[in-house]
């Protein structure tokens, strides 16, 4: 009997050491390591429910959700909240967009007039804990639409502007999420990312 317990001792201390070990990796892989962390798991999880109740984005004032009656662009998987403020310039709008392949994309559209748009896009990757900053600018009546890199100062756009209006979207909609969400992450902490800004 006593030969039994002490065998049972010896198996079991194994089984609960690695019990213990699986617990602790599968809450460290389930906690948001990123305040996109927390906005893509929010926003992702509508694809999974179709339940729009619990998306805390939506909770901020004047974001809207796209669904696939809405939009011809829709991609299956797919999640798209349209974000539009008062605190961005007139004629723009800052699209969220959530996919299964775990990226979350912030697609800034600012129209200048009516040719020209400015498209700044910060692209994170769930995976890679990074964030891909791009600028884009579009003349509809130039012969190739997307305008060079190297003539972007033609339309007054330089390196300290494209910053500006990174930054602007990126506060003022972070500002919002904030109030919505109960995370751990802040405008002031990030968390872990990096950022890539392949406009420079």
């Amino acid at each position: 009997m006593i030969i039994m317990k002490k065998n049972l001792i010896f198996i079991s201390v194994p089984v609960l050491l690695l019990v213990v070990v699986f617990l602790v990796f599968y809450y460290q892989s389930s906690q948001s390591s990123s305040i996109f962390d927390e906005i893509y798991k929010d926003e992702i999880q509508y694809v999974g429910s179709g339940d729009k109740s619990q998306m805390k984005l939506l909770k901020i004032k004047g974001a809207d959700l796209v669904t696939e009656k809405d939009s011809s662009d829709f991609q299956a998987g797919t999640v798209m909240v349209i974000y539009k403020t008062k605190d961005f310039p007139e004629n723009s709008n800052l699209n969220i967009i959530a996919n299964k392949n775990q990226m979350l994309i912030f697609d800034y559209e600012e129209k200048w007039d009516e040719n020209v748009q400015l498209s700044l896009t910060a692209s994170y990757d769930a995976k890679a804990k990074t964030i891909t900053q791009k600028a884009k600018l579009l003349d509809y009546d130039s012969k190739d639409v997307i305008v060079p890199r190297n003539k972007f100062e033609s339309y007054g756009l330089t390196q300290a502007k494209i910053e500006e209006k990174f930054t602007l979207f990126e506060k003022v909609f972070l500002k919002e999420w904030e109030k919505v969400s109960s995370g751990r992450f802040s405008l002031s902490d990030k968390g872990n990312v990096k950022v890539v800004k392949k406009w420079k």
